[in-house]
Parts: structure tokens; sequence; C-alpha cells
């Protein structure tokens, strides 16, 4: 059928011809490279601060459709797939937090872009073949997805609408990752062209941030402490300090290769450190040092111009010290509102309780992902604000050893034949997994398309074979598995 495709003045005809014409290979060239990157993450970091959510996801539409028509893979559809959790402007927050019409029908135009990017790649570019082979991953996410879907079975409490939860869940976890792992190109420069989308997406949530102190006035009123004012449209401050912490790593691992500059990614990386203490994100600043230091150790060994790196680390020690000696007043009053808060200011404690309490009672495939009412008379919601807890509650005895699976898989994939990319894409994921100990991170669509890509590329440094032309035929073990 493809080869028919191809004959006449069929559509696959016109799009061969565009691809081939000078502009669309102009286009094309333009899709790989980094100013491509930093034109969309402009574009939404603009969109965003004029609350002109439509035309963002206009503007992703458009980049899933350049990809369909000119790419020979879709590598370039990660972009828009990161940068989409960061589209809502405050004003989907400030209006009640309802989308207007017009956002909610180009969303859908995204998504359908999107959804023929990678069909087509499937379907018409051999992207399909990577379906003929999972590997111990493929399997670990495939009893992930299953154990979602069967979470509340049989419980007396079951609801209906735990389908649907489950169902948003596996979406990105399951779904995304089977997809995109089919129609991403394998090489090692991909993993370059995902860390600098990735510096992009945590360089646009830290100027939201900044838009957001300039302008709340109730923020600045409030001291900077109403962690309820700190908006940027898709989650409270907890998620937007998890949001940074999770794009450290990769602007890190740009440090490392680049032998010219290394030190604006280390100050970046820095910047973007001090912008989660703004956050008041309690939990992705208790876990920033130990992934921060983990990144400047591997960076101080391993980059390509040390010597920078080592200048750059010990003028920053100095500047924080500095900064300590004239500030440590208003250092003082800041840390004043963490220890004052603690972690339970979101009833984590009584949430976590309640989950141990809830497997008690179904403990074989738990209450399932839907709402649930405290027994105070408050309402929950399907999240308890930790990960175990989450799969343990919910899922029961199925969803905590399906996700013990997932778990121990992906550590295996990180650590196996370790190599500098893998470290730090295995940081990435434990940011996520890290924070998710204390929130609700590994369950938000912001944080599982950046898992799903890192365990992507992940598989991508263990195997450079070039799978898009050559897959190895069904029953057959990829090579990092022989």
């Amino acid at each position: 059928m493809p080869e028919l495709l191809l004959k006449g003045k069929t559509n696959e005809g016109l799009i061969s011809r565009i691809r081939k014409s000078a502009f669309g290979k102009a286009v094309a060239q333009f899709l790989y490279s980094p100013y491509y990157i930093s034109a969309i993450a402009l574009c939404v970091f603009l969109c965003y601060a004029l609350s002109l959510d439509a035309l963002s996801y206009g503007i992703l539409a458009l980049a899933c459709i350049a990809t369909f028509l000119l790419c020979d893979e879709a590598t370039p559809i990660i972009v828009p797939v990161l940068f989409s959790p960061f589209v809502p402007s405050m004003s989907w927050y400030r209006n009640g937090q309802t989308y207007d019409p017009l956002s909610i029908c180009m969303f859908c135009i995204y998504g359908a872009g999107l959804f023929a990017a990678i069909i087509y790649h499937m379907c018409i570019r051999g992207g399909f073949k990577r379906l003929r082979y999972g590997g111990r991953l493929g399997a670990a996410t495939v009893a992930l997805g299953l154990g979602l879907l069967v979470s509340g079975f049989f419980s007396s409490g079951y609801k209906a609408d735990s389908l649907l939860h489950a169902f948003v869940q596996i979406a990105p976890l399951c779904i995304l990752f089977f997809f995109l792992r089919s129609v991403i190109k394998r090489n090692k420069n991909t993993i370059t062209y995902l860390a600098v989308a990735v510096a992009a997406a945590g360089a646009v949530i830290c100027a939201d941030l900044a838009l957001t102190y300039l302008f709340n006035k109730p923020l600045i009123d409030g001291g900077f402490t109403d962690k309820g004012e700190i908006i940027t449209g898709w989650g409270i401050s907890n998620n937007v300090g998890a949001a940074i912490l999770q794009t450290v790593p990769l602007v890190f691992y740009l440090a490392c290769n680049e032998e010219k500059h290394p030190w604006f990614y280390l100050l970046f990386a820095v910047c973007m450190e001090i912008c989660i203490v703004f956050t008041f994100s309690r939990a992705a600043l208790l876990f920033s040092a130990p992934v921060g230091a983990a990144c400047v150790i591997a960076a101080c060994i391993k980059a390509k111009n040390r010597r920078q790196i080592w200048i750059t680390a010990g003028a920053v020690c100095a500047a924080a010290l500095l900064a300590f000696v004239l500030l440590h007043e208003k250092i003082f009053g800041m840390l004043e509102f963490y220890l004052q808060n603690g972690f339970n200011d979101r009833g984590r404690f009584e949430i976590w309780e309640l989950g141990f309490d809830l497997f008690a009672d179904n403990p074989i495939f738990g209450v399932g992902q839907h709402f649930i009412d405290h027994t105070g008379g408050n309402t929950h919601s399907y999240f308890f604000h930790n990960t175990p807890i989450q799969f343990l509650a919910a899922g029961g005895l199925v969803g905590i050893l399906t996700y013990a699976f997932y778990r121990v898989e992906t550590v295996r994939l990180m650590l196996r034949k370790l190599t500098l990319a893998r470290f730090f894409l295995g940081l990435t994921a434990a940011a996520i997994v890290l924070t998710a100990l204390l929130d609700t991170g590994f369950m938000r669509f912001f944080s599982q398309v950046f898992t799903v890509t890192a365990l992507l590329f992940a598989e991508h440094d263990l195997d450079y074979a070039d799978w898009f032309y050559s897959c190895p035929p069904l029953g057959v073990k990829p090579l990092y598995e022989r």
C-alpha cells in the first residue's frame, strides 16, 4: 500500500515534491536546528505573557504539521510535545480555571497535527517496525498501563471515572512512549537535540515565574509567601519548582559537551536553582541539592572544558558566600517560611495515612484512580502526593508490583553500561521520581512527557543501531539486551 501511494499525483507524491523542493529542505534543516527550538520557546513565552493561549497552540500545531510534511523522521515532534504542558497563561487561573472555546479548538488542532505526524511516520516512513519488539522496558511499560487500567476493580467503592483517570495517566506514560519510540531516529546527536529542547523549556518556565513576580500584585502584597498565587496557569508552585528541577540535569549535559563556553550553561543552571527557591516548593528545593551536586561533580570530572567549569564553579561559590554575608537577614527570612510550614501544608501526612487505610480495605486492586472522600468530610483527589502510596492505595498489590517492575527496569536502563549522556538522563528521571515522593509530579502530564523522553533517549544511548531503516525481526532481542 505505501508503494502504491508513492505513484501518481497522490498526496504522498505531493508531500515528496514539497520535501524535495529548496523551500522544503530549508525548513526541514531549520526544524533540526537550535533556532527552531528557540523560536518555539520565544513564541510560547510571548503568548503566555499576552494570554494568547489559542495562538500558542496554533504555533505548536504548525510545528507538528511541518514535521509531518517535511521531515524524514519525527524527532522535531518532541519540541511541541515538551512545551505543550506550559502553554496555559495566568488568565486561565484568574478566569476560574476554564479554557475559552478558541483555545480548546486550537488545542484539538494541535493534538490532531501531532497524531497525524506520528501516524504518518509510523505507517509511511517505516516506524511501525519498532513496535515489533519491546524489550524489558517495553514490557514494564505495558505492565504499568495494565496495572493502572485495572485499578479499583472489584472494590466496593469503584467508580466509572476511575477508568477515565487511569487512561489520562496511560496516554502519556505508555501510549506516547510507544508512539514516540517508533518515529524518533536513534543517533548520538538526538540526545543533544533533546537537551537543548529541555533547557529551552526550563528557560520558559523560569521566565514565566519572573513574570508572575513582576505583575502578580496579590503575590507581592502577600510578601511573596502565598503559594497559591504563584501560578503559571498549569499548576501551583510545587509543580513549578518540580518542573524547573527536572530540566536542570540536561543543562549540565550541555555544559559538559560545550568546548568554548560551558560557563554559560553552568550559570544558567545556577539561575534555575535560584528560581526553585522562589517557587516555595520544598520538595524541589530539598532534592535540588543532591541532584545539583551530582551534576556539578560530573561536570567537573567529565566536561570537555574542565578548566572553565572549575573556574566558574569557584566564582559561583564565592558569589554565594558574598550574597550570604550581605543578605543573610533576607535569606533567613525566606528560610523561615520553609521551616514554619514543613511538608504538611497540603495535608500530606493525613493523605498518606488514608492511602494505607484504603490499601488495607482493598489490598488486591486498590480503590481506583478517582476522587476519594476523606473521613473528615473533605474531598481529596486521586493524587496521594507520593507515587508508591499512589499505586498502593489506588492500585493495590497489582498496582504497586507493576510500578515496582517499571521502576526496576528504568533504573536498569540508566545504569547498564553507564555513559555520561545516560547519567544526566537518569538524573532527569530521578528528579521527577524524588520530588514525586512528596508531591504529585509523576502523575502529572508536565512531568510524564519528560519521563517518557528521558527513557526513550536513554534507550537510544544504549543502542545506536539505525533501527529506523533496519529493525530486528519479531522475537530477536535488541543489541543492548543480547
